[in-house]
């Protein structure tokens, strides 16, 4: 079996902590899924399916001693089941080889290798693997996943993406736990889209100037080296220029309007389970100098993660929740009984049952305006990807539109 490009790759500098199992059914890729057993998705079983399946990658185990680590030689179910702590489990030379079973059982069958006869390369038990008993193993299962190349962009402005098939033990989860290196090669200037629709979002609302971004916990030190599942989410942070977080601007997040969602697109894997990220309003920090932003995967459900602004009749453009910005411009919009041209109001022809209907619609209105704007966030501004000093001029809807 002969690994596969989609596209060409110079150099690979980072590449997808996750793979998918897939196996080749005359033809016919199928993906090993892991569904779930019971509301709490403690257990799993296993089946093919002809879509995407479920994210696995191969798992590490650290030493207390020093915190070296070292792979354990078995493959840790992702995506739902990523706090569950569960392993593929080897049945035996089926249609369907494998079962799920909990990561910390002591059994051979938990353990995976792989053994290569010629140009094939055969999947299966580690033993059987180290015996060279290919009559045990399948030579039809491989591994998808991604790879990235941070330094050739593409026409559209984007990083060369490829997908790669190849056996399983190829994927760089088996050759390191460090993987992908973000802090090393990732650099938001490399994110520019032609359209000029990529920006970096800044603020320096209650504290200095910083810039969101997202990162990847790639280290356990409490337990095995992913076991808990929370290794390798990706989580939502802020970066500042500085010291000692001196590269806040090259190290931020490059983003996209989609809609009304708020798309991460740089880094190229920032992703979970597969998916890409989206923004998410994190309302415990929306009043204290932290990013009131969070991540997770993108798709139509996402609870608080439709954004939108108002350039409000104060002079300040306000950002948040699409319906607090769509409330906050109908209560600027609407208009008072006796009020003129531009909410002018000559109070000396007002008689006094003219002058209570006006006072209450206008304080009405006013804490309308007010219960609002509290809701929202000022001193945001969208940025170039990877400049670093800090413009004042467009606010963060500046190219939802472009």
């Amino acid at each position: 079996m002969m690994l596969l490009l989609a596209a060409a790759l110079p150099i690979a500098l980072a590449t997808q902590g996750e793979m998918f199992i897939t196996r080749d059914n005359n033809g016919v890729t199928n993906y090993l899924l892991i569904k779930a057993l019971g509301r709490k998705n403690l257990f799993g079983e296993a089946e093919w399916s002809a879509k995407r399946g479920t994210a696995m990658r191969w798992q590490w185990e650290t030493e207390q001693v020093g915190f070296t680590s070292s792979p354990n030689l078995k493959i840790q179910v992702l995506g739902k089941f990523k706090k569950k702590n569960l392993c593929l489990y080897w049945r035996g030379n089926y249609a369907q080889p494998f079962s799920v079973k909990k990561c910390a059982e002591v059994s051979n069958a938990l353990k995976f290798g792989c053994h290569t006869v010629g140009v094939d390369v055969y999947f299966g038990k580690k033993a059987n693997a180290d015996a060279g008993d290919v009559s045990k193993m399948q030579q039809s299962i491989y591994a998808e996943w991604t790879e990235m190349n941070y330094s050739n962009l593409s026409d559209a402005g984007k990083l060369n993406t490829a997908t790669v098939a190849g056996a399983v033990c190829w994927h760089p989860t088996m050759q390191s736990p460090d993987v992908p290196t973000y802090e090393e090669e990732y650099n938001a200037a490399n994110f520019k889209l032609a359209s000029g629709k990529g920006f970096t979002l800044m603020t320096d609302k209650d504290g200095p100037v910083r810039w969101f971004g997202v990162r990847q916990s790639n280290k356990d030190k409490d337990a095995n080296g992913n076991a808990g599942g929370d290794v390798w989410a990706w989580s939502a942070t802020q970066r500042s220029n500085v010291a000692p977080d001196v590269d806040g601007a090259t190290k931020a997040a490059v983003l996209q309007w989609k809609g009304d969602y708020i798309q991460v697109i740089g880094p190229s894997h920032a992703r979970t389970d597969g998916k890409p990220l989206c923004l998410k309003l994190d309302r415990s920090k929306a009043k204290i100098s932290k990013m009131p932003l969070r991540v997770q995967k993108c798709d139509n459900t996402i609870e608080d993660g439709k954004f939108g602004c108002h350039l409000s009749d104060d002079g300040l453009t306000y950002f948040g929740m699409k319906w607090n910005a769509k409330k906050l411009a109908a209560a600027e919009s609407s208009s008072c009984p006796h009020e003129g041209a531009g909410g002018v109001v000559d109070i000396a022809t007002l008689n006094a049952i003219q002058l209570n209907e006006y006072a209450t619609c206008f304080w009405t209105r006013q804490s309308k305006i007010d219960e609002q704007k509290a809701r929202m966030r000022t001193q945001f501004y969208s940025m170039v990807p990877g400049v670093t000093v800090p413009n004042y001029t467009n606010g963060p809807c500046f190219t939802k539109y472009l």
